[in-house]
């Protein structure tokens, strides 16, 4: 029994040290909205550089108290930052926080605290086929804003499980639209028809928008889908 009992202790006492030298480490934390309070569903990435790229891991989402936490994560200094489009929580307004770790041998467990907010506004867009009523997904989103020194642009995906998108705040939105096999529709503004469509949405605020696509004439060239 006295060998058995020599090697247990073996393990038990080697197994921290296993923990680290196996170049792993864990992130884990809370994600809160601008009020404290938690938020559930969040995407958390972490994110490094490696040399001229950036590598994210996005595969973990904060449960009913917000909180998170990120396995077999390797060594190192990496970014922790956390969204939740959908809620309006893409940082488009302000941007991500992010806190940075650093996971050693000697510490390979970190802890964070991302409070996100103020919130974007958020689109809530449906488009239809104009001939047909039928609906189109796979939906590609544009939208543009005037600058004093030209403008900013920004493309966004959706499809029929994603209708909802987070624009910046306090600044007039110019969106177009487009999808494969139709033209690009630029919405023009009602009270001057020669503008185009602009959008202002304050912190939180929901719009629906609903738009109707013109197929594109067959032999004619197919929108890229980017």
């Amino acid at each position: 029994m006295r060998p058995h009992y020599f090697v247990a202790c073996c393990f038990v006492l080697l197994a921290p040290l296993c923990y680290g030298q196996a170049g792993e480490g864990a992130i884990t934390g809370t994600v809160l909205d601008e009020h404290g309070r938690p938020i559930e569903g969040a995407q958390v990435c972490v994110s490094d550089d490696l040399g001229n790229k950036r590598r994210s891991f996005c595969d973990s989402t904060t449960d009913k108290t917000g909180q998170f936490q990120v396995q077999h994560v390797p060594l190192g200094k990496h970014d922790v930052d956390a969204s939740k489009p959908e809620e309006g929580y893409a940082g488009s307004t302000n941007g991500l926080p992010t806190e940075a770790v650093n996971l050693t041998s000697e510490d390979p467990l970190a802890r964070v605290i991302l409070k996100l907010g103020p919130k974007d506004g958020i689109l809530v867009l449906t488009a239809s086929d104009k001939c047909t009523g039928k609906p189109v997904y796979d939906l590609w989103v544009e939208w543009s804003i005037p600058e004093r020194y030209g403008s900013s642009t920004t493309t966004a995906g959706l499809s029929r499980w994603s209708k909802r998108i987070s624009v910046p705040v306090g600044k007039n939105v110019c969106p177009s639209f487009s999808a494969k096999g139709y033209q690009t529709l630029v919405p023009r503004d009602p009270s001057d028809p020669a503008k185009p469509l602009c959008i202002r949405l304050q912190s939180g605020e929901v719009k629906s928008l609903a738009v109707q696509l013109v197929p594109q004439a067959k032999g004619g060239p197919v929108p890229s889908t980017r």
